[in-house]
């Protein structure tokens, strides 16, 4: 007997074997709706009619089957199956699209307009144009083994890696009227984005308009790729902005100086600087690209720009993290997943450093325990096969002050080369910085105390709503006809 499922989603031909979690259940005409097992699905795109078999229903007798899904914004899709021995049994579930804009699917799937746009169920329509009333239909956790202590869990784990970055006044978002994009070889000896240098920046009390001079380098407008009624959409590549014409590159050498890129938002009242995670790599082996999208309606308790990669299962995990489901971002990216994640680090870097640190923050310690611990010389080749990759140094020195593996001596120098690196992709690194800096305060090391004031600084003005990491820099007002002859900008170029 053969059950195939998928979900489907806007994703422009985007397709992941791997794409949501949820749980199976089974209703039992005397023991009612009993649990089965956890599930992984497919995530294809509308056009595609490509279901995959899943493992989860095999050896499962004949009967009526609930199929639970959990989407990345927390709400939970559930649909009924009937299993018949002899037959294809084949389950497509549809996901109406809620954004406001075909272009802004990625964000849309990962729960940015779930508090902006109000959509009752019955009025969220598939592009088959049928009414779809089962949007927001539940079912009740019956016989799900610790579903409520599992996501407890995952939301104080969330706590646990972002706690740092939570009191900062990146917590609002003053309104951005331009962004800049900076192009820029980023080395170990390199300070023009260094942690000391931002740090001095924000006591400078610099208005918005100054950071560009006082960041050095050469900065460039950008150009959405889409736009309606102050929602814009940016798309970046390795090579630059797609909206200025940017292509994907068919092959880059990752072990050579890759250029790191920042995003700067300027506004008359801010000025935030952002990481942005190119060159990203998809399963396949093609350059994904990086989306940002620009709300600038949103109020200030909405969050007004957001980053995410434009691969389905990536897009699945950073959403279920960022709303504080850690459980559902281990199940979809399971230890061998994660595992194979790291395994690719030569093809794609980026996606090992987020494979290796779910393997390192993975709630599902005990498991991991008893699996094959190749993975921790593969984070230590991850530090030192990349060297303008910060996040690589953070994890080999992580293998220490939260496994307990490798010794004090190179986890200390592994840290110490993290920090001359400059900021971390993932806001994860920034707080791992600051666990093991404390750790290295604790054992008396002079250098990880003046380290740790630098990046506590930093991390206080981080937006701990962001998978990757963004600091805000000035929150300033700009002064009416400034006077460039009253106000020094120093140079960190």
């Amino acid at each position: 007997m053969s059950t195939k499922i998928a979900v489907r989603s806007l994703l422009y031909d985007g397709a992941s074997s791997r794409g949501l979690s949820g749980n199976l259940y089974r209703q039992d005409p005397i023991e009612g709706v009993t649990w089965v097992g956890r599930i992984t699905v497919p995530l294809i795109d509308y056009s595609s009619e490509c279901a995959q078999s899943n493992s989860a229903f095999d050896g499962q007798p004949d009967g009526v089957y609930l199929v639970q899904i959990n989407l990345p914004d927390g709400q939970v899709r559930t649909e009924q199956l009937t299993l018949q021995q002899g037959t294809e049994n084949r389950l497509l579930i549809d996901l109406p699209h809620v954004g406001p804009h075909e272009w802004s699917a990625y964000h849309a799937l990962r729960g940015e307009f779930s508090q902006k746009i109000s959509i009752p169920p019955a009025q969220a329509v598939a592009p088959d144009s049928e009414w779809i009333s089962t949007w927001t239909s539940h079912v009740p956790d019956l016989g799900l083994p610790n579903g409520e202590r599992l996501r407890r869990a995952g939301i104080e784990l969330k706590d646990r890696i972002l706690g740092p970055l939570t009191a900062g006044p990146a917590s609002t978002q003053p309104a951005v009227d331009t962004l800049l994009l900076l192009n820029t070889p980023h080395s170990a000896d390199s300070s023009s984005l260094g942690f000391a240098e931002l740090a001095a920046l924000m006591q400078s009390s610099l208005t918005p308009d100054q950071l560009e001079d006082a960041l050095g380098g050469v900065w460039h407008p950008i150009t959405p790729t889409q736009h309606d009624e102050g929602l814009e959409l940016y798309e970046f590549v390795n090579a630059g902005s797609s909206g200025d014409g940017a292509q994907r590159d068919d092959y880059l050498d990752t072990r050579a100086s890759v250029r790191r890129q920042y995003i700067l938002a300027l506004g008359p009242s801010c000025g935030q600087l952002c990481c942005l995670p190119a060159p990203w790599f998809d399963s396949q082996g093609r350059e994904a690209q990086v989306q940002m999208l620009l709300d600038r309606a949103a109020g200030q308790t909405l969050k007004q720009a957001a980053l995410t990669v434009a691969d389905p299962m990536i897009n699945s995990v950073l959403g279920y993290i960022e709303h504080g489901s850690i459980s559902e971002a281990a199940r979809l990216v399971d230890f061998e997943t994660a595992r194979s994640m790291l395994y690719s680090k030569l093809a794609n870097p980026l996606v090992a450093c987020l494979g290796a640190y779910l393997l390192i923050l993975n709630l599902d310690r005990e498991s991991y325990r008893a699996q094959a611990n190749d993975w921790q010389s593969w984070v230590r080749n991850l530090s030192t096969w990349f060297p303008w990759l910060p996040d690589g140094a953070i994890l080999e020195s992580a293998l220490y002050f939260v496994l307990g593996s490798g010794k004090a001596d190179a986890a200390y120098r592994a840290l110490m080369s993290a920090y001359e690196r400059g900021l971390p992709f993932f806001s994860f690194g920034l707080s791992l910085m600051l666990e093991g800096l404390r750790r290295f305060v604790s054992e008396g090391h002079d250098q990880a105390r003046q380290r740790l004031l630098i990046l506590e600084r930093i991390a206080e003005r981080s937006d701990p709503s962001q998978n990757f990491l963004c600091v805000q820099l000035s929150t300033k007002q700009q002064l009416a006809d400034p006077d460039p002859a009253h106000h020094q900008v120093p140079a960190y170029g």
